[in-house]
């Protein structure tokens, strides 16, 4: 809902899929995101949209995809974390050598899948100036033309995007998310940022 808004905002078309598009909760976020934000069904909405955002806990990704139908030639933008915490400090609970994007693109094998805006808190979505600096989206998948539309998505955001490779880097990207949360564990009321800045070699 906080990229539906900034991005309605910015001139994109934007309809939300729910399996309860006329719900009051669904209608009363179409009306607040306005710029002639619709909501459908989550098949429909994935038909016409030729940007799929799926930002959804990590169990329902299968029934998720499954729901969205065929999403050949699409660009599905990954943004979700899983996590459980052991003694207190957030760690993976999956295989680290396999990424929640990776998944998406084995259940969706036709999609353009891309790994984005999972390293970042949504309130510094809501207003980059909270960080007190640039903040970094880093952005990873195997298709170049792909990374750069939502390369653009991010800028309308205020932030920064930065291509870091193909999918399987989202691995790395996951643990990013996991790493910031354990520095809120252990400190209480102060939250880091990412902000990665380019060098020549």
């Amino acid at each position: 809902s906080t990229l539906g808004k900034i991005w309605a905002e910015a001139g994109h078309t934007v309809i939300y899929g729910s399996r309860t598009p006329n719900e009051e909760r669904v209608l009363t976020l179409v009306t607040e995101t306005g710029h002639g934000a619709t909501a459908t069904t989550q098949e429909a909405a994935a038909m016409q949209g030729e940007i799929v955002l799926i930002p959804v806990p990590p169990m329902a990704i299968p029934e998720v995809i499954a729901a969205l139908g065929d999403l050949t030639g699409k660009i599905v933008v990954d943004p979700t974390n899983s996590w459980a915490f052991d003694g207190g400090y957030p760690v993976s609970p999956r295989d680290p050598r396999h990424s929640l994007a990776e998944e998406v693109q084995a259940l969706a094998p036709g999609a353009i899948v891309v790994k984005a805006f999972n390293t970042l808190n949504y309130r510094i979505m809501e207003d980059p100036s909270r960080a007190g600096g640039a903040v970094t989206v880093p952005i990873a998948g195997n298709d170049a033309a792909a990374k750069e539309r939502v390369a653009h998505l991010v800028n309308d955001v205020g932030l920064k995007p930065l291509d870091v490779g193909p999918l399987v880097a989202a691995r790395y990207l996951e643990e990013m998310l996991r790493l910031s949360l354990g520095f809120r564990a252990l400190n209480p009321g102060i939250a880091f940022e990412y902000y990665l800045r380019i060098r020549p070699n």
